[in-house]
């Protein structure tokens, strides 16, 4: 994914001034998340500015995702820019019988641009890397609506960390050293709400899964960062569906094995879709399901091996997805 934000002049005294470390990772997460094909125009550093960007493209691993690929190389049309991510959690009624919901998400992501950067006095090579990591709990109760259909609001609280490492090189005019190496990170703290509507239906010859989902969460900069005036609202609405068949008279571990089929829509009105220039993404993947419940491996009644291809406008990624039914 790629982002088109103008590219900060940046100087060396400029800088040497960014002591602390929330500042030096805004620094390298401006450099991250331009990952331009070509030049930009140049325009002074606006911290407060670069942590809304950096906060807004964090909230693609914060947001909870259903049926993400655990693993996932993207391509980015047009660019030689690097991005893998991935997450990995579900949701489930832990009491057999009761209303009450929890779910659980980790998700992570690394950016690695290569592009060049305009200054005032000539053109240099970037190569940065960004990372980020979050993990996101959803506490929900659901109201039955008809069989095997269920309304579930979920209230969803997150926290992250992204780290930064960009490394500048080239030469100017007059002797002026343009080499830099600028790392640190920032912690990001969000709260909102997500609206579910379910569908399933379990049976012998087959089980049928759908949902439609509305997430709405606010991020904001935690710890030395908390002083900045930033925040991003990362905003996701997702059509997803799953369809599972047995394979013939396929066993392990004394049930059945399992196809599985899923595709799923899913937009990004929020900050992050306009960040990354990314509208839409949509996935479609293929695998295989082997049921663990007489393993007496607690909870988890199923285990999933997925492979997944997304696409949109202008990315394309596959992907590697490990998934468990509780």
């Amino acid at each position: 994914m790629t982002g088109h934000i103008p590219s900060p002049a940046l100087k060396r005294d400029g800088i040497g001034r960014l002591a602390a470390q929330w500042q030096k990772f805004l620094a390298a997460a401006s450099v991250a998340m331009l990952g331009a094909a070509g030049p930009a125009a140049a325009q002074n550093l606006n911290i407060d500015r670069i942590a809304d960007r950096a906060l807004s493209t964090l909230g693609f691993v914060v947001v909870p995702a259903r049926g993400a690929p655990f693993l996932s190389f993207a391509d980015i049309d047009g660019t030689q820019n690097s991005f893998r991510s991935g997450q990995v959690g579900g949701g489930f009624n832990p009491v057999k019988g009761s209303p009450f919901y929890l779910e659980g998400y980790i998700g992570y992501q690394s950016y690695e641009p290569e592009f060049l950067l305009r200054t005032p006095l000539r053109d240099v090579d970037v190569d940065a890397e960004w990372q980020g990591i979050a993990a996101t709990a959803g506490f929900g109760w659901d109201f039955p609506l008809a069989e095997n259909w269920v309304f579930r609001p979920i209230l969803n609280l997150s926290y992250g960390r992204a780290s930064a490492d960009a490394t500048i090189t080239g030469t100017a005019p007059d002797d002026e050293d343009l080499n830099f190496l600028i790392d640190g990170d920032i912690n990001a703290g969000g709260y909102g709400a997500s609206l579910v509507l379910a569908y399933e239906r379990f049976e012998a010859r087959r089980d049928v899964e759908f949902s439609l989902r509305y997430t709405d969460m606010l991020l904001v900069p935690l710890g030395s960062a908390s002083d900045l005036d930033a925040e991003a609202r990362v905003t996701t609405a997702t059509a997803w569906g799953r369809l599972r068949y047995p394979i013939r008279n396929w066993q392990a571990f004394g049930e059945p094995v399992k196809s599985v089929f899923q595709a799923s829509l899913s937009a990004f009105p929020g900050d992050q879709g306009d960040v990354v220039d990314l509208p839409w993404v949509a996935r479609v993947g293929v695998g295989i399901q082997i049921g663990t419940e007489k393993t007496g491996v607690p909870l988890i009644s199923a285990t999933r091996l997925m492979v997944s291809y997304s696409f949109s406008d202008n990315y394309d990624a596959v992907g590697i997805g490990l998934g468990l039914s509780f």
